[in-house]
């Protein structure tokens, strides 16, 4: 059975048309148009090789292919279409077309595994627009409340619940998304590595030993606003002064912790924003991540701490919520071992890496055995427009997760 690499390159490139912006990146966010081109063009295809097709009540899209043995026992693949703001058109959408593309060889060579086959296109992994990233698996796991829908909102003060209502969903309906994870014999998730380990190495195929834990953090420091030019110096109660010390120390906190921790200030709003005021509000995002969830929960204590010090000591007011708090997983070792058997198999090249972005993989993985296959990117920059990952290479790790796949479903 032969990987159709130019089908898989099409689809790329058609998904990757959608949200296409001028700089040449995509901006694909959750409850758009865009979004809803997406899903719209992928169901399509999952109808035309005869998966059945269903969307919950949140926008998460289920694909089925009914396996000879429907007791409730299942093996799940997921990924996700949207993106970051001018971002890549791999991300996520490797994954996705990659399923894709073993579900059409399976319908062309009319292959029925022993249990049924699902991959799900998760909604809202990114977080960009609405800050509950991995949104569509932590509702999979019964880890989103309607509350959590409702208090959301994006940069222009829209709620999430509504906007969700706008395009047809139905957020009171949060705990029917619910999903039976216990059912689930395994997980697996193709993703571009977002690095430059694999092609540092010239390897094209990674196989993940487990994903970082992820903390995110809105802070909010409200000061003093006055004119630039007539408030004095002294006395000021600048908030964005106290911001950069804080910022600063997310970044030390993070080399103090050692090699897998990552701490990054990636979302900065100033209030009232005028070059000739000073600014009233300073509102940013910290996302901070480790291997070792002890040394994640101890370093964001210490970055708390010193927030509320240093604000203190500043005469300004600090807030910080904690948005979420996951913990790192470990890949199934037993799933681990038949990637790479397969991998052996099929002569094609790997290594194991751990995995400091996060993904789906680490909230479905606290439920049931989950592995991930990572396949190359080129020069190692993701979420940018230059992301780039050869359809040779995604070919490659969809061999070997097809081949996977024959095994452990069957």
């Amino acid at each position: 059975m032969k990987i159709d690499i130019k089908r898989i390159e099409n689809r790329i490139n058609e998904i990757g048309n959608i949200g296409k912006v001028s700089s040449g990146g995509v901006t694909r966010f959750p409850y758009t148009d865009e979004e809803k081109k997406t899903k719209e063009l992928i169901i399509n295809w999952g109808n035309e090789i005869g998966l059945n097709v269903f969307e919950d009540s949140i926008g998460n899209v289920i694909f089925h292919k009914d396996g000879l043995k429907n007791n409730g026992e299942i093996i799940l693949m997921g990924s996700h279409i949207d993106s970051v703001p001018n971002g890549g058109k791999y991300d996520g959408v490797a994954g996705i077309v990659s399923y894709l593309e073993i579900m059409e060889i399976f319908h062309e060579n009319k292959i029925k595994t022993k249990y049924p086959l699902e991959f799900i296109i998760f909604v809202n992994e990114e977080g960009c627009r609405f800050p509950i990233g991995l949104m569509g698996s932590s509702a999979l796991a019964g880890r989103l409340s309607k509350e959590d829908l409702y208090e959301n909102k994006d940069r222009e003060g829209l709620i999430l619940a509504k906007e969700m209502e706008r395009y047809g969903y139905d957020p009171d309906k949060i705990m029917e998304v619910k999903y039976p994870l216990e059912k689930v014999k395994a997980y697996f998730e193709l993703h571009i590595e977002q690095g430059g380990v694999l092609d540092t190495r010239d390897i094209p195929i990674g196989i993940v030993d487990g994903i970082t834990g992820l903390s995110v953090l809105t802070v909010k420091i409200g000061g003093i606003s006055g004119h630039a030019g007539a408030f004095p110096m002294e006395g000021r109660r600048d908030p964005l002064i106290t911001a950069t010390k804080i910022i600063q120390f997310v970044q030390k906190t993070a080399l103090e912790y050692g090699n897998t921790a990552r701490g990054t200030v990636g979302d900065i709003r100033v209030l009232p924003g005028g070059s000739n005021v000073i600014p009233s509000t300073v509102e940013f995002t910290i996302d901070y991540r480790d291997l070792n969830f002890e040394n994640m929960k101890n370093a964001i204590r210490k970055i708390t701490r010193y927030s509320k010090e240093i604000s203190s000591e500043s005469g300004v007011q600090c807030t910080i919520d904690v948005n979420q708090m996951i913990k790192p997983v470990l890949s199934n070792y037993k799933l681990i071992k038949e990637i790479s058997n397969s991998a052996e198999r099929l002569e094609i090249p790997y290594m194991n890496l751990p995995s400091g972005a996060g993904h789906d993989a680490m909230i479905i993985g606290q439920f049931c055995p989950m592995a991930m296959i990572f396949i190359r990117s080129v020069g190692g920059v993701s979420h940018c427009p230059e992301e780039y990952s050869t359809s040779r290479d995604i070919g490659l790790g969809t061999k070997v997760l097809m081949d996977t796949l024959l095994k452990v479903a069957n």
